[in-house]
């Protein structure tokens, strides 16, 4: 039997009445059963990070539909969405004030000048009449996404890129003859002229585009558990290594935010402070590059790893010696950890441990001298014949465990344009054919339409 894991798109919650885990999982067991599928082939779960699905605690023990369905499949192992969990990553770093506020007043200013022709249009002549430098790809401000954070490292590196020309605009729109546009844009001028402000856009816009990538790759559909577990380790060390030196990468950032102050004639200062200060740091130096660095720059960066680190790592280390099978990792893991973590799923394994052991050094001796070996698991399933049954079952449950649900996420955003006014009365039945059409669209429509049209031709004149 093919193995299979829970992603939310997978339940029809049309018959939930009740949201707490026991009533959702009684839910997912009867779909479930209503699709022909056996308990005993999930191999894994996918959630986005919900406290009924995954961390509700009752009397001190787990009650989440995650934990719950663990109890029944122990096999199923939950996996909290990579996505979601760098965004919530990300969004506890960016609690710091300074760069709290920094958010607030990029999206602020953004809606302003993005939500009127008018502004928007002021902004567009600014940059076409800049003959100094080329001029950028996107000129149309972004505003700030409250739940997508890919979306919020747009808007924020698109913002540092076009500041010289947000600086120009805002200044003309201060002589608007709208008093409304005129005083708004007259403290937004002042907003971003802050020494604060300034550093803090320039630390976030540079760190950001780091996780951005990483952003991305994390929702794609072709992402599998060793390359997301890659990439994020890589992004790990590659701020811990930024850590280390803080002074390296810090007084670059700090020269650029200086340039940008000196466009309107200004030097970057540190904040007026003083002895009875609790609210904001109160740390005594002397030179701005100095303090921004320990007040903004550190403790960003601490949070960001800390988070991380705390929300990536130690995950599913019982298993994760598999990914040895991958070839391009063979050389990281050796036989004895692969078998260890091949115990986890010794039922759907055939043989004795001796007989897995000999199918391993073959699989490895395989790819001995080979070139261009296959990154996935994925790709390394195209080369399983019938010669290596045990490594295609691992490399299977391997490929299948889930390490995103932006797919689902997507879907969920795509159902009101499914399910608008004019649809209210659609059945169940057609709600899943039109969703299955817009997410499937390599499915010919003719053919649809003909396959349709076949069913009802006994019912029409």
């Amino acid at each position: 039997m093919e193995k299979y894991v829970i992603k939310e798109d997978f339940l029809g919650f049309t018959e939930l009445f009740s949201t707490t885990g026991i009533s959702i999982k009684q839910v997912i067991l009867k779909k479930l059963n209503d699709f022909g599928l056996s308990l005993a082939n999930l191999r894994g779960q996918g959630y986005d990070g919900g406290s009924n699905i995954c961390y509700l605690w009752i009397i001190g023990v787990h009650n989440g539909v995650q934990a719950l369905i663990l109890e029944e499949q122990p096999l199923a192992l939950y996996t909290h969405c990579f996505s979601h969990g760098l965004n919530l990553a990300i969004s506890k770093a960016c609690e710091i004030p300074a760069i709290r506020n920094m958010f607030g007043i990029v999206g602020s200013v953004s809606v302003f000048l993005s939500l009127s022709a008018k502004r928007n249009n002021t902004l567009i002549r600014v940059i076409s009449n800049d003959s100094t430098e080329s001029h950028p790809n996107k000129i149309k401000l972004k505003a700030l996404c409250a739940t997508r954070w890919v979306e919020r490292h747009n808007s924020i590196i698109m913002f540092h890129d076009l500041y010289k020309f947000i600086l120009i605009a805002l200044e003309e729109l201060e002589k608007d003859s709208n008093r409304e546009t005129s005083y708004k844009a007259a403290n937004f001028n002042s907003s971003v002229r802050r020494s604060e402000f300034l550093v803090s856009l320039e630390i976030v816009a540079n760190l950001f585009a780091y996780t951005k990538t990483l952003s991305i790759q994390l929702q794609s559909s072709k992402q599998d558990l060793s390359m997301a577990q890659k990439n994020i380790k890589n992004i790990i060390a590659l701020f811990n290594s930024i850590r280390e030196n803080p002074e390296d990468t810090f007084n670059s950032l700090f020269e650029n935010a200086a340039k940008k102050a000196q466009m309107f004639g200004e030097k970057i200062k540190i904040p007026r402070l003083c002895g009875q200060q609790t609210q904001r740091s109160n740390i005594v130096v002397r030179e701005p590059m100095d303090w921004f660095k320990v007040t903004i720059f550190i403790p960003f960066l601490d949070h960001i790893i800390h988070e991380l680190d705390s929300r990536f790592n130690e995950k599913f280390n019982n298993i994760i010696a598999l990914e040895g099978l991958i070839p391009s990792n063979i050389n990281f893991y050796d036989t004895k950890s692969i078998l260890e973590s091949a115990k986890f799923y010794c039922d759907d394994i055939e043989g004795s441990d001796l007989e897995l052991k000999a199918e391993i050094h073959l699989w490895k001796n395989k790819w001995t001298n080979v070139q261009n070996n296959p990154q996935t698991a994925v790709e390394a399933l195209e080369y399983c014949n019938e010669f290596f049954p045990n490594i295609k079952i691992l490399l299977q449950i391997f490929a299948t465990l889930p390490v995103s649900t932006a797919t689902a996420e997507r879907s969920f955003s795509t159902l009101r344009r499914l399910k608008n006014y004019l649809r209210s009365t659609m059945s169940e039945v057609r709600l899943n054919g039109s969703a299955m059409l817009n997410i499937h669209k390599e499915i010919d429509i003719k053919q649809v339409v003909d396959t349709f049209a076949q069913k009802k031709k006994g019912g029409w004149n």
